[in-house]
């Protein structure tokens, strides 16, 4: 609790030092000028921001690398663009690792 709370309050300051220092006008413009003219995220630099705030510290970097790809995951006959991918497993393994952490947490205090 202590880490998600220091983390949004990190992630809060560094996006008003960010919006102060360059102005909130570039944050209508799109995604697509960032990197590539040829991208899938039809997105802007201000939803941008969001995205990778909510996404967390390990998944910032590659997912914004990801969201100017062309990069699918080929499962059986269906084809998934990466960065669904990322945040799908990312919504499924931090609850389950935080089960396993506590049940092995009580398990060690026990014996």
């Amino acid at each position: 609790m202590i880490f998600i709370l220091a983390f949004a309050l990190g992630i809060a300051v560094h996006l008003l030092i960010l919006n102060m220092a360059f102005g909130t006008d570039c944050l209508k413009t799109s995604f697509q000028m960032l990197f590539s003219i040829i991208n899938l995220s039809n997105i802007n630099l201000g939803q941008l921001e969001i995205i990778l705030a909510l996404a967390g510290i390990g998944l910032q970097n590659n997912l914004l690398y990801q969201l100017a790809n062309f990069n699918y995951l080929y499962i059986g006959g269906m084809s998934f663009w990466t960065p669904y991918i990322i945040l799908v497993s990312a919504a499924i393994e931090v609850p389950v690792f935080l089960l396993l952490a506590v049940r092995s947490y009580c398990k060690h205090q026990v014996a």
